[in-house]
C-alpha cells in the first residue's frame, strides 16, 4: 500500500464507524465520512441522504476505498411492519445511492468493503458450525442480510471489487449490545437468557477494526468473511464470564423465554437463538485474533484498556 491512502466511510458516525475512522487515521489513512446530519458536515464530513439520493460529490476526494457500514440498527426498536421496512430499505438505499452517484460522476473506487451480519445464517440454535459457504437462513434477519449483501452486486457489475464482512456481536463499552447487556449485572441480578444454550458469536471491537484494516491492506475480491472470535461460547457461559468480569453475582436458571417474547415479540429471537459461526476462513488468510479469551476481553473493556 502507498504511505497514505484515502478511505470514505458511509455510516461513519455510529460507534463502529467512529472507532474505525480513528483507528485508520492512526494507521496513516486519510478518512472521510458520509453523514445524514447536515449540521455535522465539515472538512472531512459530507452530507448524504440515501432515501432521497442526495450526495455531496466532494466526498469523492476520500473515496479511493469505500467502507459501507450504513443501515438502521436492527435491535433498536420493536419490529413492526414499518420498522422492518426501514431496516431493509436503509441498507438497499445506501448501496443504491453510492452506486448511482459513482456512475453520475464517472467515479470508481479501487475497492468496496461492505458490512454484513452473521444473521445471514438465520436465528437458530443448532449443532451446525456455519461457514461462509453455508446456506442462508429463512427468517426475517436472514432475508434482510441476504438482500443487503445482494445489493452490493451493483458494485461488482461496475467492476469494483467488493468484500463482505459478516459481523457478530461486537463487544465494546462504546456502543452496541454490551452496554445494554451489563445493566442487570451491574444491579446484581444478571443471569442467562432463556435456556442459555444458544451460542453468542462475538468479536472484540479491536479485532473487528483490525479485520477491516486487514481487508483494506490485502487483495480480496468478491470475498465474504465471518468476523467472529474463534472461541465459541453459549449464553449461560457468556453471562457467567460477564458477571465475573463485573465482579457481580450470577444467577441460573435465567430470564424465561416467554417473558422476552412478550416484551420484544418477534425480535426476541435475537436474544433466544444463536449458533456457532466459523472464522477459519479469515484465519487461513493470515489474520490473527488478539482477543480469544472472553473474560480477558471483558476485563479490558471494563478496565478501560481496550484501545485498538
Amino acid at each position: 500500500m502507498n504511505s497514505i491512502n484515502r478511505v470514505l466511510i458511509a455510516g461513519g458516525t455510529g460507534f463502529i464507524g467512529t472507532s474505525l475512522k480513528n483507528y485508520l487515521e492512526n494507521q496513516g489513512y486519510e478518512v472521510g465520512v458520509l453523514t445524514r446530519n447536515r449540521n455535522a458536515t465539515g472538512p472531512k464530513t459530507f452530507y448524504w441522504n440515501p432515501s432521497t439520493n442526495e450526495f455531496d460529490h466532494n466526498a469523492f476526494a476520500y473515496a479511493e476505498f469505500v467502507i459501507n457500514l450504513a443501515g438502521e440498527n436492527i435491535a433498536a426498536k420493536k419490529w413492526t411492519v414499518e420498522r422492518k421496512k426501514q431496516i431493509l430499505d436503509s441498507r438497499i438505499q445506501a448501496a443504491d445511492c453510492l452506486a448511482s452517484n459513482f456512475l453520475s460522476a464517472g467515479f470508481k473506487p479501487k475497492k468496496m468493503i461492505s458490512a454484513s451480519a452473521i444473521g445471514y445464517y438465520g436465528q437458530q440454535t443448532t449443532n451446525e458450525i456455519f461457514a461462509e459457504t453455508s446456506a442462508p437462513g429463512t427468517d426475517f434477519v436472514a432475508q434482510t442480510v441476504q438482500a443487503w449483501e445482494n445489493a452490493q452486486d451493483v458494485f461488482e457489475n461496475m467492476q469494483i471489487p467488493v468484500t463482505r464482512i459478516r459481523i457478530g456481536i461486537v463487544l465494546s463499552q462504546k456502543g452496541g449490545a454490551l452496554p445494554k447487556m451489563t445493566v442487570p449485572f451491574r444491579f446484581g441480578i444478571g443471569s442467562a437468557i432463556g435456556s442459555g444454550k444458544q451460542y453468542m458469536p462475538w468479536i472484540s471491537l479491536r479485532d473487528l477494526l483490525h479485520i477491516f484494516h486487514f481487508v483494506l491492506e490485502n487483495d480480496f475480491s468478491r470475498e465474504v468473511f465471518n468476523a467472529v472470535s474463534p472461541r465459541h461460547i453459549q449464553n449461560r457461559d457468556f453471562s457467567r464470564e460477564l458477571a465475573k468480569a463485573l465482579k457481580k453475582p450470577f444467577f441460573f436458571p435465567g430470564v424465561p423465554a416467554w417473558s422476552l417474547k412478550l416484551i420484544f415479540g418477534e425480535m426476541s429471537c435475537l436474544l433466544l437463538e444463536g449458533s456457532r459461526v466459523s472464522s477459519e476462513k479469515i484465519i487461513s488468510e493470515g489474520f490473527i485474533f488478539e482477543d480469544n479469551d472472553l473474560y480477558q476481553t471483558l476485563v479490558k473493556e471494563f478496565g478501560g484498556n481496550s484501545n485498538p
